[in-house]
């Protein structure tokens, strides 16, 4: 039952993130063009993102309460639309970072009002994780300049809200390393140079996809 959960969710998962990188390039949509990109590049990030989301969600699944697995699924689809955007064009939209925001705000409320014991300690747990990437990416803002973007730091602070402390420390450990691991074989096979920048939002949604698993 959990396989064909997982499945499903990887399915709708892939459809909502074809349907949003064709609005955000404005690409003609319509059927099937909404389940497809035009470019068979995005088309394999999108169906990448959604097996590795749903595999990190399938294996986190026993350590997490539905509610939260869901906001975890949310959390990945932004995550991945940031990450194919910040491919592309090297930004993270700012729409993308409030509507998430929006969402989690919401979710905050609603677990609130239905549980507020729950509500108030999951409350606390975000802000934690939201004050910690915000002094870890903050401070990387700062001494690296040029290196790191701001929309990078705000992703980051959402997703710490998101993941809460539980989580947020292990999303943005494997995220580094993971950067670090790509940055040092594009410098040594010549891919890339000192001076250059990389997109840092698909690390993120990697880093993520690996804490949840291991939750």
């Amino acid at each position: 039952m959990m396989i064909f959960i997982a499945i499903l969710s990887a399915l709708v998962f892939y459809i909502v993130l074809c349907f949003s990188m064709n609005k955000y390039f404005k690409t003609e949509i319509g059927y099937p063009k909404a389940f497809v990109f035009s470019e068979k590049n995005i088309t394999v990030m999108c169906a990448v993102c959604a097996v590795i989301s749903c595999v990190g969600l399938y294996l986190g699944t026993d350590s997490n309460p539905p509610y939260r697995s869901l906001m975890f699924y949310i959390l990945f689809i932004f995550l991945a639309c940031a990450a194919v955007i910040d491919i592309k064009k090297k930004i993270i939209p700012n729409r993308l970072v409030l509507t998430l925001f929006g969402i989690w705000t919401v979710y905050i409320i609603l677990l609130i009002i239905l549980s507020p014991d729950e509500g108030i300690s999951e409350l606390i747990k975000s802000i934690t994780g939201a004050l910690f990437s915000l002094l870890v990416f903050g401070a990387g803002y700062i001494l690296m300049k040029n290196k790191l973007g701001g929309g990078d730091v705000k992703l980051t602070i959402v997703m710490g809200a998101v993941l809460t402390g539980d989580a947020v420390f292990g999303a943005l450990i494997y995220a580094l390393i993971l950067s670090l691991m790509f940055a040092a074989i594009a410098l040594i096979s010549k891919k890339m140079k000192m001076k250059d920048s990389m997109p840092f939002a698909p690390f993120l949604f990697l880093g993520t996809a690996a804490a949840v698993a291991v939750m």
